[in-house]
C-alpha cells in the first residue's frame, strides 16, 4: 500500500526504507533484522527525530494541510451532489485546483486519509472540480457576451440618436 500511496514501485520504496533502517541510522521501524512483508507499517523510531528534523516537520504540516483540503473538497462535493451546496468559485476554486495540480492526490492516499473508497472519492472530487471550472468558464463567457451586447446596444443607440439629430437639423434648415 505504501508503494501505491507514494506512487513508486516496491523496489524504490524498499531501497529508501532499507537505507534508513541501517544500524548506523535506525530512523525507521521495523528494525533491520525484521523482514519487510508485502504491506509493512513503516514508522519513525524515535519521536525526538520529528522534533529536530525540520524538513520532516514541514512535510507533516504540508500533509496535514493537504488532508484538510481533501476533506473539505469531499464534503463540498457531497453537499453539491445532494443539492445542498454550491460549486467552487473564486479563490476557493483557485486554491483547490492548485492543490489538485500540485499535490496530485491518488486513490490510495485518499483512502489512507479518509477510510473511504479512495477511487470513488477521487472521481467525485475530480468531477466536482471539473464542473466548478466549467461553470466558471460559462459564467465568464456569459458575462463577456453581456458586456459586448451592452456595448453594441449603446453604439446602436448613439448611431440612431446621431442619425435622428442629423435628420432633425436638416429639416430645421429647410
Amino acid at each position: 500500500r505504501l508503494c501505491r500511496v507514494v506512487g513508486a514501485d516496491r523496489k524504490e520504496v524498499v531501497r529508501v526504507v532499507e537505507r534508513f533502517r541501517e544500524p548506523n541510522t535506525g530512523f525507521l521501524m521495523p528494525p533491520k533484522n525484521v523482514a519487510l512483508d508485502d504491506n509493512p507499517v513503516i514508522d519513525i523510531s524515535h519521536e525526538s527525530l520529528i522534533r529536530q528534523w525540520q524538513r520532516l516537520q514541514d512535510w507533516a504540516r504540508a500533509e496535514a494541510k493537504s488532508r484538510g483540503i481533501l476533506l473539505r473538497l469531499i464534503e463540498a462535493a457531497k453537499l453539491h451532489k445532494a443539492g445542498e451546496g454550491s460549486l467552487l468559485q473564486g479563490q476557493d476554486q483557485d486554491k483547490a485546483l492548485d492543490w489538485q495540480q500540485n499535490f496530485r492526490p491518488n486513490a490510495e492516499w485518499i483512502e489512507l486519509n479518509t477510510g473511504e473508497d479512495g477511487k470513488a472519492a477521487l472521481e467525485s472530487i475530480n468531477r466536482f472540480l471539473a464542473l466548478s471550472s466549467f461553470e466558471t468558464r460559462r459564467t465568464r463567457r456569459n458575462r463577456t457576451f453581456l458586456l459586448w451586447s451592452l456595448r453594441i446596444s449603446i453604439l446602436l443607440v448613439i448611431v440612431v440618436l446621431v442619425t435622428a439629430l442629423i435628420g432633425f437639423f436638416k429639416n430645421q434648415r429647410l
